[in-house]
């Protein structure tokens, strides 16, 4: 098995799926081998999901418990199927590095009744 090494400045686009959601969820997306930076991260939901304030839910991604995008929420806004959704990065830059072992997190936060649809998060970083 060979191991690609990255340089500084190299980008890296990662793509990871995940099953319906009906419950609060934390899935483990990655964990960093060396530091790096969040650029860009988008949501790709086929089904899509419609706007409904009492059963709604807010995803994001995460390292540990801090946002390291801002909390998208259903509740007044829906998901468009079968269309990307940008999940805005954190308006604070050390939110959006990930240290050497740091761990990458999908995290849905569900309201009422509802169930997200399988999806899924593609995330654009840079080593640093």
């Amino acid at each position: 098995m060979s191991k690609i090494l990255r340089a500084r400045g190299d980008h890296v686009v990662m793509s990871f799926e995940h099953a319906s959601i009906t419950v609060d969820t934390t899935a483990k997306l990655f964990k960093a081998a060396r530091k790096m930076v969040i650029e860009k991260v988008d949501y790709y939901n086929l089904t899509g999901l419609a706007a409904n304030g009492a059963n709604f839910v807010a995803i994001s991604v995460r390292k540990s418990a801090t946002d390291m995008t801002v909390p998208r929420a259903t509740s007044s806004v829906g998901l468009t199927a079968d269309a990307f959704t940008d999940l805005a990065a954190s308006a604070t830059p050390a939110n959006r590095v990930l240290a050497e072992n740091d761990e990458m997190t999908l995290f849905v936060d569900c309201t009422g009744t509802v169930t997200l649809p399988a999806g899924r998060v593609i995330v654009q970083a840079r080593y640093v």
